[in-house]
């Protein structure tokens, strides 16, 4: 299967041109108040204070940092270097799809996400999804590498070697490295990585010693890559917090009397006791008060599920100032088709399930994740590359061979 690197090359410049055209014409402001927060611990940083919140991941925070240190605070360099990184996100859906399907559904992956509009108008954020999708594609087109490489017979591979067993450890370790970084910037990609082994395990029950020794080294590199943040943040706090204490508050979030499916922070009702908890312990509290609420709660957290999942496969966008005309029908008309290909292309590659398993998981994984915690479509975009790949299959069915 020879790459066409012509037509690859015209696309990945489309690509770029069109984010760079895109970003410049954006106000010099944030558009959300995450972005806020980013900016001020990367501001910190810069100053020499410090991590100031351990709520926060600290991954983008820090890249913000580095990108004002070398450039200055220009919200325009964040933004092209962020169309920088979509471009570099869309070559590795070509590779994903040429590798899972054909050449020809590669190249049309890449063209539907040069041009999908929610990845451009992510691009002009400063929020953390542009970088993530880039790090969790990275990440999935590893797991596929290993697998080709330890599984002989599997996925189109040959009989197992040295060299592939080689090959293997190498991409094992760039996968931890990978594994260990998406954390840092998503803390619930912890529980991706354990979803993740725990399903190919099952799936590849035959291989299951050889599939354990390298998720074990992976999860080892990963906690390696993580310790450094979990040390700071004791030194800082005296206590030892591995991730961040956002975590609890997020569940509480989504799991209360008041809670709506979506964000609801201003509905929550803080009592004098809390007020003097510090972080650790409000963490602690936000967990105990949403179980509780939960398993108390059953009906109730069944609703919210539906709710969840209903907004994170939302056709138009949640978010109040997005919901005009304009925006529902450029949502609908792009998001649409593409999610009715998809699901074509789920139901006709069926038999394929085990070797496809590497795009189902982060779809799956996402979608079950947002049935607990906040749904909103913003949450759905690091999963729409792996939809595109499938519905790019079924477009190229339609294309003239050469």
């Amino acid at each position: 299967m020879k790459p066409n690197l012509k037509t690859l090359f015209l696309i990945i410049v489309i690509c770029l041109a069109i984010r760079v055209c895109y970003v410049i014409t954006l106000e010099d402001r944030f558009y959300f108040p995450d972005s806020v927060r980013y900016d001020r611990i990367a501001s910190e940083l810069i100053q020499g204070e410090g991590f100031s919140s351990s709520f926060t991941a600290p991954l983008y925070p820090v890249f913000l940092s580095w990108v004002y240190t070398l450039f200055g605070h220009s919200l325009l360099t964040v933004r092209i270097i962020h169309s920088i990184i979509g471009t570099a996100s869309v070559l590795i859906m070509y590779l994903l799809g040429r590798e899972m399907f054909s050449e020809k559904a590669g190249l049309t992956a890449a063209l539907l996400g040069s041009v999908y509009p929610f990845f451009i108008f992510f691009t002009g954020l400063v929020l953390t999804e542009t970088l993530f999708i880039f790090l969790l594609l990275c990440l999935v087109l590893f797991f596929r590498k290993i697998t080709v490489q330890i599984l002989p017979g599997s996925a189109g591979t040959t009989p197992i070697t040295n060299k592939n067993l080689r090959a293997g450890l190498g991409y094992a370790i760039c996968t931890g490295i990978l594994a260990g970084v998406s954390i840092l910037i998503k803390p619930a990609m912890l529980y991706f990585l354990l979803f993740f082994f725990t399903l190919i395990l099952v799936i590849y029950r035959g291989r299951r010693k050889r599939i354990s020794l390298h998720a074990l080294l992976i999860c080892l590199i990963a906690g390696f890559v993580i310790s450094p943040w979990a040390y700071d943040n004791y030194k800082r706090t005296g206590k030892f917090i591995f991730l961040t204490t956002g975590g609890g508050y997020t569940l509480y979030e989504s799991n209360n009397p008041r809670a709506t499916g979506g964000p609801a922070g201003e509905r929550i009702v803080w009592s004098e006791e809390m007020k003097k908890m510090d972080k650790v312990e409000l963490d602690k509290h936000f967990k105990r008060e949403a179980v509780l609420f939960i398993k108390n709660n059953p009906r109730r957290f069944l609703e919210l599920a539906v709710i969840k999942i209903r907004r994170f496969w939302s056709f138009t966008p949640n978010a109040g100032g997005y919901q005009n005309r304009k925006y529902k029908t450029i949502s609908t008309l792009s998001y649409g088709p593409i999610v009715l290909l998809a699901l074509w292309q789920v139901a006709a590659t069926r038999k394929r399930w085990r070797e496809l398993a590497f795009l189902y998981l982060p779809i799956l994984f996402f979608t079950l994740l947002h049935t607990v915690i906040l749904g909103s479509l913003r949450y759905r975009i690091p999963v729409m590359p792996y939809v595109i790949i499938f519905a790019a299959n079924g477009i190229s069915k339609f294309l003239p061979s050469k």
